[in-house]
């Protein structure tokens, strides 16, 4: 009877792989139909430029050479979504909630997902965010200090409330050792520091430029939908700790 359950279970373990790779297969075979590869989208979301990432971190691929085939990163992005046996924060899905929203926009991904990873970190830190309009920050150039003579711009996650001092500030900067001398001026030039995105309340960036360097703050807000709004927020979680 035992030998029976082994064989019975072994067999239906087997089926349900050969499902996975059937499903996997036919949405390979339709995203390249549709020439989602060549998408403007997807290739912003990988941050291509003249045929390659701007992103360094092999962390951020899927694909060996993702970071130079947005083809191959595709495939590899659908294989995870559907094969990946991880549960939890652990989950593909969780980890690139805009590739995610992407392809379920065009494949209809969803449908063919039998797991629903609970997503908890990406959850609550949506839920603080509470993203709903977008603006473009500049900040005076700074002369006391060579990064920020020129100035400096980064974004806001506006919420539904009216003051914008409880709202995020998505930063992109370069991870510097001042203590480097002049190598410091050097490594800055160069791009030799390596570059990560962070967010935090904007009113930590109110009282660093406004109260303690006296700069101006300058605030664009960007005629995008809710929905933009929501796919680049979705964007900068799969951005975090990346450089």
């Amino acid at each position: 009877m035992l030998k029976r359950y082994k064989v019975f279970f072994a067999g239906y373990f087997a089926c349900f792989l050969l499902v996975k790779i059937s499903f996997s297969t036919e949405l390979i075979e339709k995203s390249i139909s549709l020439e989602l590869y060549k998408n403007k989208q997807w290739l912003k979301l990988l941050h291509f430029k003249d045929g390659k990432s701007e992103i360094d971190d092999p962390n951020f691929f899927l694909s060996k050479d993702g970071n130079i085939n947005p083809e191959h990163e595709l495939e590899a992005t659908i294989k995870a979504f559907i094969s990946s046996s991880k549960n939890g924060d652990e989950h593909p899905i969780c980890k690139y909630p805009a590739r995610f929203y992407f392809l379920n926009k065009f494949l209809n991904i969803k449908s063919f997902i039998h797991v629903n990873p609970t997503c908890t970190r990406l959850k609550k830190w949506l839920s603080r965010i509470d993203p709903h309009r977008l603006s473009l920050i500049f900040a005076d150039g700074y002369l006391n200090s060579p990064g920020s003579m020129y100035g400096h711009t980064f974004l806001r996650i506006d919420t539904r409330y009216k003051s914008p001092l409880i709202s995020t500030a998505v930063n992109f900067a370069a991870k510097a050792d001042k203590s480097d001398g002049f190598l410091y001026y050097i490594k800055g030039i160069t791009g030799g520091y390596k570059g990560f995105y962070s967010d935090f309340k904007y009113y930590r960036k109110i009282y660093e430029y406004g109260n303690l360097e006296q700069r101006d703050l300058w605030e664009y807000r960007l005629n995008l939908s809710q929905e933009d709004v929501y796919f680049l927020t979705l964007h900068v979680w799969e951005l975090k700790n990346k450089y």
